[in-house]
């Protein structure tokens, strides 16, 4: 588990500068959808201006990394025939058991 909150999300092995660390997946859905739930909220990434991915009822283990202002990785928006996906790319070397971090910002 993670010292920030939850279970958070750990290397595996090293990851080196700009490298793809995992893509953030989960359903799309309309971005004027409101849910009164924070817990489901928290798992969702605004991929556009129409659409969100939320990722509370299907993800992978991208929803589990935590926020810091001092974030080990970044997101892109990339897209790919045609479909927008979220990249998580390493900012800077991330150790093997180092946990992942982002700015939800």
């Amino acid at each position: 588990p993670s010292q920030v909150a939850g279970w958070g999300l750990f290397s595996h092995g090293s990851i080196e500068r700009q490298e793809l660390v995992t893509e953030y997946v989960g359903e799309l859905v309309p971005r004027h959808f409101r849910d009164t739930s924070e817990t489901l909220r928290k798992y969702r990434f605004n991929l556009n201006a129409a659409q969100v991915v939320d990722a509370c009822p299907k993800g992978n283990m991208s929803r589990f990394a935590n926020h810091s202002d001092k974030a080990n990785c970044d997101t892109k928006i990339m897209t790919v025939r045609g479909d927008q996906h979220i990249g998580l790319y390493a900012k800077e070397r991330i150790g093997r058991g180092e946990e992942i971090f982002f700015n939800y910002r």
